[in-house]
């Protein structure tokens, strides 16, 4: 009963509102300015992508009495904010005048404690109204104190004042935290319906007469949510005319500019501080009328100066943990491709080389620590799984740093390792297929999907995805076996090695909960570390092709050759102009092969034909790596363009490799007796299918050493979820 308590006040208000709505006060007329961000995921220092806090507050300043609000996912992801577990972003969001921030699904990355500690910390309140506490029937935050013990939060909203005009500001928190959160963190949390806590939340400050009524809302637009789970879906649900101005969306990571949905405005900047957006409400007469823009991070810094006293600050929080960032802990010879490319969160599209390569990390201990366990399934084979939506980023081409190390792995996950059987790991498939909407039939590309999507080692999988969501997987095939597993089989026992975060129920993986566990290990991003350095000592490098093929499509699509184009842009070193590249000749890589070259098109596009079915990594001149993916659409569509700007249009020869900061002679373990995942263990020396560009050896015996060498430079802290 408690659940509903909050909800049952807040419809009894609505009432209210009804019932004292007659003879309103002449309506005065005004403009509210609002800035806001979303999913800045600890992106709060200015870089050439991101506009910080700095730049933020110096924007919000541009108008007098504008106001600066969060939706969410602004205390996980880059180093800064992993390493003091969201406080830094909170300093900065202070020294920014934040207003308010909706609680975003990453908030509960460290657990409750520690996300009501960091809203004690901020001047502003967390907002989360359809976030119960079950114990009291209240919102999680009713009652918590900020801006440092001299106000209360009552959890849900905020009645401010903006261009004279009284402002009520409410938050929501996506349902889907249920699984994309731990759920020890979740624990005793009831997630309420967005649409019917809006409808009360909107009758709630009407009543108290507010003229301009926001909703900061962590839902996000994607197409793999449920509808009712989305801001779009919360609007259309809404209707005309429900007294909602506007939502500030977030959680999808969409680059989404003010667009109108059944009269209510949903804008989103995208992830990261690439852009900031800027929401504009008129009121006249007693109509609203609100209008968006995103300012990206190019633009503002033209715009406007950076607050020097945020910079400062923004600088001497850096500083701090320079130190932990700064040694090297190996070299990639190519980009290992993660978190969002080109718009794209690959990983949750499909199978990447970084999903490849941090499974047949886990996979290798998996193997190792259940050899050092005597354990009685070391001869089982295992399978490896990881969530994609865990990936964080990539590990780009050249020297590797701990930085670069957990930016990519954020949430320190552990691995765990289960007993499982082909009938479970058809059910885990299902699910992480489940959230693609479908594929073109002509062009291959997959639409949708989300972070639950999974990574492999030891298997490969083969999916439709037309087919209904849960009858998706055709087969599923264990390494050095050609028959696939029988999808009723409930008897062969397997070795799961996976993250704590899904063994626990997360990404709606609610099929390992509570399967007989066999042994547990150390921080992934430690053993992922470990084997960067080991492999980047024995072979220089550590490289990888770009796709295995472990996870196909098996639809109406029959893959073929295709065409891609990456636009260039040649800028001259030091210089803020840039020069049509026309007729320019360059000399690229495809996949690490041979160097070639080609004209730029008119456009001054490299257009590459013929090209394998499949993702490539491509090197133009002295750039950075492109990713071009006719399964994604990156490349190949015009919503997902790929660009690149080079210095030189040609490719210099190989740099010296750098010599890992934190090399350490490790002690080997003896090797656990050979399984039928050798395949996966142990990675043989042959080809790239799309070039038949050789790629290095990955020897057993460095990835023995990874626990010896995970104790020695890891890095103690813990954090989970995705």
């Amino acid at each position: 009963m408690k659940n509903h308590l909050h909800s049952l006040g807040l419809l009894i208000l609505v009432i209210a509102a009804l019932l004292f709505s007659a003879s309103p006060a002449l309506a005065a007329d005004g403009t509210v300015t609002i800035f806001h961000t979303n999913d800045m995921h600890g992106s709060l220092t200015t870089t050439s992508s991101a506009s910080g806090s700095d730049v933020v507050a110096a924007l919000r300043n541009t108008v007098d009495g504008a106001l600066l609000l969060d939706a969410g996912d602004f205390s996980q992801g880059m180093p800064l904010a992993q390493l003091s577990k969201g406080a830094d972003c909170v300093t900065l969001m202070n020294a920014a005048g934040y207003q308010a921030a909706a609680l975003g699904n990453h908030e509960f990355d460290y657990g409750q404690e520690v996300l009501i500690a960091n809203a004690q910390a901020a001047d502003f309140p967390f907002l989360a109204a359809n976030v119960i506490d079950d114990a009291t029937g209240k919102p999680l935050l009713a009652g918590v104190t900020y801006a440092g013990g001299t106000k209360t939060n009552n959890g849900s909203d905020l009645i401010v004042t903006s261009g004279g005009l009284k402002v009520g500001i409410f938050g929501l928190t996506t349902p889907e935290t249920r699984y994309k959160a731990t759920p020890l963190y979740t624990k005793g949390l009831t997630f309420e319906d967005p649409a019917t806590v809006a409808k009360a939340e909107i009758a709630s400050l009407k009543a108290q007469g507010c003229e301009v009524i926001l909703c900061v809302a962590h839902l996000g637009v994607t197409p793999g949510s449920e509808v009712a789970n989305t801001s779009t879906g919360l609007a259309q649900s809404l209707g005309e005319n429900s007294g909602l101005d506007a939502i500030i969306d977030g959680h999808s990571h969409t680059v989404y500019p003010g667009a109108l949905t059944d009269g209510i405005l949903i804008e989103q900047t995208g992830n990261n501080c690439a852009n900031t957006g800027k929401i504009t409400i008129t009121r006249t007469g007693g109509t609203n009328t609100a209008t968006g823009e995103l300012i990206s991070a190019a633009t503002a810094a033209k715009t406007v100066t950076p607050v020097a006293s945020i910079t400062e600050l923004g600088n001497t929080l850096m500083a701090a943990i320079s130190d932990q960032l700064k040694p090297v802990i190996g070299t990639a010879a190519t980009t290992f491709w993660g978190g969002w490319i080109n718009n794209l969160a690959e990983a949750r599209l499909g199978e990447t080389n970084l999903g490849d390569f941090i499974t047949d990390t886990m996979a290798e201990q998996a193997g190792v620590l259940l050899s050092q366990l005597k354990s009685p399934y070391q001869s089982l084979p295992v399978v490896a799984v990881l969530n994609g939506g865990s990936v964080r980023a990539c590990y780009n081409r050249g020297t590797l740093t701990v930085g670069d190390s957990l930016t990519v792995m954020p949430f320190g996950n552990t691995l765990e390792l289960k007993l499982v059987t082909p009938k479970i790991l058809y059910a885990a498939m299902e699910n992480s297929v489940s959230k693609i909407a479908g594929q073109d039939a002509a062009t291959g590309q997959v639409t949708a999907g989300d972070g639950r999507f999974l990574q492999v080692s030891g298997i490969k999988a083969a999916y439709n995805p037309d087919a209904a969501a849960g009858s998706r997987v055709v087969s599923l095939t264990l390494d050095g076996q050609s028959a696939p597993l029988s999808k009723t089989d409930d008897a062969t026992q397997i070795v799961l090695a996976s993250n704590d975060y899904l063994i626990a129920g997360g990404d709606g993986y609610t099929v390992f909960t509570d399967l007989p566990a066999i042994a547990e290990g150390g921080a992934l991003e430690d053993m992922v570390r470990a084997r960067i350095t080991s492999l980047t000592a024995s072979d220089g490098a550590i490289n990888y092709p770009t796709w295995q093929q472990r996870i196909t499509t098996a639809g109406s699509y029959t893959p073929k050759a295709y065409t891609a184009a990456v636009s260039v842009t040649l800028k001259a070193d030091g210089d803020t102009s840039s020069s049509t590249s026309a007729g320019l000749t360059v000399e690229y890589k495809l996949d690490g092969g041979a160097t070639q070259s080609a004209a730029l098109d008119a456009s001054g596009r490299l257009v590459l034909t013929a090209l394998a079915d499949g993702p490539h990594t491509l090197r133009i001149g002295d750039g950075a790596d492109v990713l071009v993916n006719n399964y994604s659409g990156a490349g190949t569509t015009d919503t997902y363009p790929v660009a690149v700007t080079i210095t030189r249009a040609t490719i210099e020869a190989v740099s010296p490799t750098v010599t890992p900061t934190a090399t350490v002679a490790p002690t080997v373990t003896a090797a656990p007796t050979a399984t039928a995942n050798a395949a996966a263990t142990t990675q043989t020396t042959g080809s790239n299918a799309a070039t038949g560009t050789p790629f290095n050896p990955q020897p057993a015996a460095a990835a023995l050493a990874l626990i010896a060498l995970a104790a020695t430079i890891g890095v103690g802290y813990r954090k989970k979820i995705r």
